[in-house]
Order: structure tokens, then C-alpha cells, then sequence
């Protein structure tokens, strides 16, 4: 509704409609995917004469190093649905100067997902035993053996959003835009409660799950004391967001503009997060065996389990307290409670500038810096105890010690981990703990240079070259983050500190886009041939 309503004119007497200076926009919209994807077909472990359990018949997942490989991790069998809704209120409100906007947005997302990443079994090759991986191949010695069982996953997440921001006409030369935006984290929630947490203090101290009474000291579960309902991490309520912009045309003449702008945005981590941190024991389990394992029972030399098999898989994990099982040498992914939110710092200037009726060249430095960063960090490595031979404790194998004539292999990896030298009862169940950490950061910094030319009525060419860097953490990626996929230097991110993963010096775009004429004549084929030959010589 106008804020005057209707206006006599004093002119012409006639009665005319004040613009619209309050509108309000409201939206609301919902999305649904499907995918069942059905693996390729070729044959498993136990058609090749291999004693291991398999979850995907007919599939097998094999890695030799510098050589080839066979099957891959992501590529079995898997299922999956995503929904999304969203509602969305906007308000803007025109006023003298100024035009006020203001508005929220909530959304809501599941995923429900089962993929068989590990189940298959990922029998790796990688040089350690002869020297060559596909020797190494050829008489049946990996240098690592992994097995999993499916990934179900079903998480679901809440967004909510408040903003309010003025854009502020100061006079005919200078606009000001300024603005504040509110988005508290909420951390995505696990509907079957396959989430846990790790303290190194509790299990210092001893403390035992009274969800898992069998779990190894320090972890915690749904329905443990503290626990954060179905999520390792807390709430936070203090994410804000200023922002600040300006438009500054120097001389009047509106060819030239000059802009200005920089401002604070949280970012969420994906959904898709949890696709490792929720296939550990007790819930599908996620065992390593170090090499040399033979690859025709990769379960030989594992210690014995309790119903007197080797092998962990089918049977690992019923999943429900007190009966989940923790089998020797288990992986694990917890996240901090107190986790930080990604936080970037943005900021940027540009100057444009009309050359000609046909001609636009603008100008730009694009700047930012992200904290927060989410990589991981290993709270169990393997300790370097020299070449010579040693003695270790080794709880759970053929001899509570062993002594291993070269130490520091990776056959004697899980028996001097830190955890494991502390006490290697109360650590045999655990291997890499590979934790996330929200300590990283990257810094960019680019130039933008872009030209708009109407070269002809209808052909219009426009350009834009970037020279940028990026300078990161290395660690940090754009993929599903996996166990022992830490920084190396555990005392120090920055050391391996170089170019993010998606740096890209120099990038070039040349778009041209013609309006080709209406055939009808010789006259228009012709002025079609010119319009080609123009676009010819342009390129």
C-alpha cells in the first residue's frame, strides 16, 4: 500500500497513484532428489579364491600403486534422497532517502543416503614389501587391508536467518549500503544416533560411555550425560553478520563509478560431512590391517574375536547398547563440541568507467580471508621409535608383547601410538583418531579485469581476465574428509602451508554473443556473411 495513498495533482486536477513504497515478498519452495545407483558387476573377493566377507557381490575394490586399480570406493552400490524446503519473507520499505530492507529465511534439509564405500573391502598395494606395487601385487602381500561396513546415513539440519539493512542515498554522487545479518549455527542432527564423541581427558581418566558400556574410555553417545541431543556439536547463537557498501560516481556525469564494499559471512559445512564419522564401530565399523597382509585371507593374523572368528564383518556391529562390538584396530572421526563456525572476511574496490557509447572496462580487487577452516588433526599417531628393534606391548594379538626387529614399520604402527603407549589395554580398540580441528585459514587476493563492447547493433563481446592467489592450509579440500587425512606436521598447520586446492592463476573468458537476422532476402544473407566475418576477425 502507498504510505499517502491516493494524491490530488494540483496541476491537472485529476487523481493519480502514489508509487508503491512498501512491498513485501514472500516465497516458499521445496525440492526432492532421488538417485539408486546399482555398481558395476564383475566379481568378488571369494571368486578369485579370496577368504573375506563382502557386502557388494560381484564387486571388488583394488589399489596398486603407480599400476592400475580395480573397482573404486565411491563407485559400488548406493541409494539416496535429499529434501529441502524453504520460506522466505522479504521487506522493503522506500522512504525520503532511503530504502529499507529487512526479512528471515528458514529452511529445513534431510538426507538419507547408504553407500558402500568400505563394505566392499579396499585391498591397497602400495610398494612397501618388495619395493614395486605391482610386485607386490603379483605375490599376493598388501600393504594395507580396510573393510567397513555400510554407510547409512540420515542427518538432518535446520537454517535460520535474520536481516536488516539500509541502503542510504548520502546525495546525486555518493549511495552508502549497510547491513546486519543474523545466522546462528545449528549442528546437523543424526536421526539413528550414529554420532559419538571423544574426550583425551576422559579417557585419561578412565570414564566409560553408560550408553556403549563396552566402548573404549573417552567416548560418548546419545543419552550420555552432556551429551548434545543427536549431534557432537553445540549451538552457536552469536554468528553475525555486518556488512558495509558504497557507490561513488566522482564527476557527476554518470560515466564513471567507483565502488567499495567489505563484510563478515559464516559458512556451513556439507551435509555430507558425516558419511565417515558415522561408519565406526559400534555402528558399521571401520577396521585397518597394517601390512604385509595376504591378500588371499586378509583376516589371517587378526587377533581372535570373541564367537572365535577373525574377521569382524558380517557380524561387527549390532549396533545397540550394551552390544556394540569395538573390534582391534577401529578408526574414528570425532568432532569437537566447541567446533568453530567457517568465518570469512570480505572485502573489495572497483572502478568502471563508460569509454564510449559502446565500450565498458571495469576494474576490481577481490580480497578475502577465511578462518575456521575445518581440517583434521590426528590425537593418536604413530610415535617414531627409531629403526633398531623393539618390544611392544600388543594386547589382543597372538602375544600380549612382541618384538618387531625394524620398530618403526607399519606392522607395529596401532601397537606405538600415543594412546596405545599410555596404556595399551585400554587403547587396543583404537587406531587412527582422527579428530576435526577448525584451526585452518587461506588468504585470496585477486584482480578482475572485465570490457563490455557493442561491437556491431546486434553483436555484443565481452571479456574478463583474473590474476589471482590463493594461500591456504593444504589440508584443506572440497571432499568428504577420510581417517588419517590430518596435516603432517601435528605441531605445526602452518608448515605445509602453499596454494589452496582450487588456486588458479590466470583465467580467461571471451564470451560473444550475436542476434542473427530474419532470412528473407540476399540482403539480409549478406549482412548475416558481415556480421561472421566481424566475429572471424574478433577471434
Amino acid at each position: 500500500q502507498a504510505e499517502d495513498g491516493i494524491r490530488n495533482s494540483s496541476v491537472t486536477g485529476v487523481q493519480t497513484c502514489a508509487l508503491p513504497i512498501l512491498v513485501n515478498s514472500f516465497r516458499a519452495s521445496a525440492n526432492r532428489v532421488v538417485q539408486d545407483r546399482p555398481g558395476a558387476k564383475f566379481f568378488g573377493p571369494q571368486d578369485v579364491g579370496i577368504n573375506a566377507y563382502t557386502y557388494t557381490p560381484k564387486y571388488f575394490v583394488a589399489t596398486i600403486t603407480g599400476a592400475f586399480s580395480l573397482g573404486g570406493a565411491t563407485s559400488a552400490d548406493l541409494n539416496a534422497y535429499i529434501n529441502t524446503w524453504t520460506l522466505n519473507d522479504d521487506v522493503s520499505y522506500v522512504k525520503g532517502a532511503h530504502q529499507y530492507a529487512f526479512g528471515t529465511t528458514y529452511s529445513q534439509a534431510l538426507v538419507d543416503n547408504h553407500f558402500n564405500v568400505r563394505s566392499p573391502g579396499n585391498y591397497n598395494f602400495n610398494g612397501q614389501i618388495t619395493g614395486v606395487a605391482l610386485a607386490d601385487f603379483l605375490t599376493g602381500q598388501m600393504s594395507s587391508f580396510r573393510q567397513g561396513g555400510p554407510n547409512p546415513l540420515i542427518v538432518y539440519q535446520k537454517f535460520l536467518g535474520f536481516y536488516g539493512q539500509d541502503t542510504w542515498k548520502l546525495s546525486q554522487k555518493l549511495t552508502l549500503n549497510y547491513g546486519l545479518r543474523w545466522e546462528p549455527f545449528f549442528p546437523q542432527q543424526i536421526k539413528n544416533q550414529n554420532i559419538y564423541a571423544f574426550s583425551v581427558d576422559a579417557f585419561n581418566a578412565n570414564k566409560i560411555s553408560s550408553v556403549y558400556t563396552n566402548a573404549p574410555a573417552g567416548f560418548t553417545y546419545p543419552g550420555d550425560p552432556g551429551f548434545n541431543g543427536n549431534a557432537s556439536i553445540l549451538k552457536q547463537w552469536k554468528n553475525f553478520q555486518p556488512r558495509i557498501g558504497l557507490a561513488w560516481d566522482p564527476f557527476g556525469d554518470g560515466k564513471t563509478a567507483v565502488r567499495a564494499g567489505a563484510g563478515i559471512a559464516y559458512d556451513f559445512v556439507g551435509m555430507q560431512l558425516h558419511h565417515n564419522t558415522v561408519c565406526f564401530a559400534p555402528f558399521c565399523g571401520d577396521t585397518t590391517v597394517n601390512g604385509p597382509v595376504p591378500i588371499d585371507n586378509p583376516w589371517r593374523d587378526y587377533p581372535l574375536l570373541s564367537d572365535g572368528t577373525r574377521s569382524p564383518y558380517p557380524t561387527c556391529c549390532p549396533g545397540k547398547p550394551p552390544t556394540g562390538i569395538y573390534p582391534i584396530g577401529s578408526t574414528y572421526m570425532p568432532i569437537p563440541a566447541e567446533i568453530k563456525t567457517p568465518e570469512v572476511y570480505n572485502w573489495n574496490v572497483g572502478i568502471q568507467r563508460q569509454v564510449n557509447p559502446n565500450l565498458i572496462v571495469t576494474g576490481s580487487y577481490l580480497g578475502n580471508h577465511a578462518i575456521h577452516m575445518w581440517t583434521l588433526t590426528e590425537l593418536n599417531p604413530g610415535q617414531f621409535l627409531g629403526t633398531g628393534a623393539c618390544t611392544l606391548q600388543t594386547p589382543g594379538a597372538a602375544q600380549p608383547v612382541t618384538t618387531f626387529p625394524n620398530c618403526s614399520t607399519t606392522a607395529s604402527l596401532n601397537y606405538r601410538r600415543t594412546l596405545n603407549l599410555q596404556n595399551p589395554a585400554r587403547a587396543q580398540s583404537i587406531s587412527n583418531l582422527t579428530a576435526y580441528d577448525s584451526g585452518a585459514t587461506q588468504m585470496y587476493h585477486g584482480l578482475l579485469l572485465t570490457a563490455q563492447w557493442r561491437a556491431a547493433k546486434n553483436l555484443n563481446v565481452n571479456g574478463n581476465y583474473t590474476w589471482s592467489h590463493c594461500i591456504g592450509d593444504t589440508t584443506v579440500g572440497n571432499t568428504v574428509p577420510n581417517p588419517n587425512g590430518n596435516y603432517y606436521h601435528l605441531d605445526n598447520r602452518y608448515a605445509d602451508r602453499g596454494a589452496c586446492v582450487g588456486d588458479r592463476r590466470h583465467i580467461f573468458n571471451l564470451t560473444v554473443v550475436g542476434q542473427t537476422p530474419k532470412f528473407r532476402s540476399e540482403e539480409h544473407t549478406s549482412e548475416l556473411q558481415s556480421h561472421l566475418n566481424l566475429v572471424c576477425r574478433l577471434l
